[in-house]
């Protein structure tokens, strides 16, 4: 996984240089046949799948972190770098995870950061995120709708869009502070 145009495309170059054939998607290419019936999203992923000299696929989650199932061909991801955004990080993780994987089936999941870089900072408040998104689903009352319940955590937009953008930020400017 990589979140950045520039970084699918070295990628792609240092793959290629290897001799290993790569597939890559982003949200330049062509989503099915009925946008382009000969290079798209659906035909590089069935590649994937199915022809056996194309063991990588190099993609962006905002991409194709929804609606595509990758667990029957692919047991391994490696994040090269993330953004702060949380739901497509947690999308992509289940791409390959998922119900319906043979029993013993090993998912592993690397991700590549740099020491005393940003992406300690990314990786935390991601963290925060998961925990937070997390914790919603398993004890929120979201079978019947119910918000604010005297005696229950109101988990309604717990921190808001704003606050959260400025969480991101406010984590970034004290990194900032710290490696000067």
């Amino acid at each position: 996984w990589c979140s950045y145009l520039k970084t699918i495309d070295k990628l792609k170059n240092l793959f290629h240089e290897k001799g290993i054939q790569t597939r890559q998607i982003f949200g330049a290419v062509p989503a099915d046949a009925e946008d382009d019936p000969l290079f798209n999203r659906s035909l590089l992923i069935d590649e994937f799948r199915e022809d056996s000299d194309v063991n990588v696929l190099i993609a962006n989650p905002a991409t194709l972190a929804e609606s595509v199932s990758l667990q029957r061909e692919c047991h391994h991801a490696i994040y090269v770098d993330r953004t702060f955004n949380g739901g497509h990080y947690m999308q992509s993780l289940e791409r390959i995870h998922r119900v319906g994987l043979e029993p013993g089936t090993v998912t592993r999941y690397d991700v590549i950061q740099s020491a005393k870089s940003i992406d300690q900072v990314i990786h935390d408040r991601l963290e925060r995120k998961v925990t937070r998104m997390n914790r919603f689903l398993h004890t929120a009352d979201l079978a019947t709708g119910r918000y604010g319940v005297s005696g229950k955590e109101n988990f309604n937009n717990p921190q808001g869009e704003d606050n959260e953008l400025n969480d991101d930020m406010d984590a970034v400017l004290r990194h900032i502070d710290e490696i000067n």
